[in-house]
């Protein structure tokens, strides 16, 4: 019997998921036909924490929580295909990377107790973004929501690669 009770505590104690977590590279970041990259300036305050609700009839869980970075946008570097608008000067809030997957997945452990992995893409670099001022940030606006989305997990560089990005560019969409 306690063998029983000791697999049920280990069971419940088992995080909601295991990520995968895959590298993206710059150029990968860049082919995305929707990617837009923009050079912005952070905004006062930068990071908010902002809480969706979970709730389904009855039934409810913890609100899930998340980050929304403030921007102001300094120079428009690509806009990809997107018939959004985003302009100079403007003030943006970006969402992390597949907002709606995690959202998705959080709900779905804490109203029905099922476990989730995803695959959870990243962009390797040596950047902290809590760090600078300025950066180069890799977006996409979700028209589902009118929000802007950070491409993948990390989807920010530094303005000293603003050339190199350039150039990239040039090489892809040429």
């Amino acid at each position: 019997m306690k063998l029983i009770s000791l697999v049920f505590t280990l069971i419940l104690c088992l995080p909601m998921s295991r990520d995968r977590r895959v590298s993206v590279s710059l150029h990968d970041i860049l082919q995305r036909p929707s990617t837009i990259v923009v050079k912005v300036k952070k905004n006062n305050p930068f990071s908010v924490q902002q809480e969706e609700k979970v709730k389904k009839g009855l039934m409810s869980g913890p609100n899930f929580i998340h980050p929304i970075h403030h921007y102001k946008v300094e120079e428009i570097l690509y806009k990809g295909n997107e018939a959004n608008q985003i302009n100079i000067g403007q003030d943006i809030s970006v969402r992390r990377a597949n907002f709606r997957t995690h959202l998705r997945r959080h709900k779905m452990y804490h109203l029905r107790k099922m476990r989730k992995s995803i695959y959870t893409y990243h962009y390797e670099k040596e950047m902290d973004i809590t760090t600078v001022n300025q950066a180069i940030i890799y977006i996409t606006y979700q028209e589902e929501d009118k929000v802007f989305e950070y491409v993948v997990q990390g989807a920010y560089d530094s303005i000293d690669k603003k050339e190199n990005i350039l150039s990239l560019l040039h090489t892809i969409k040429n």
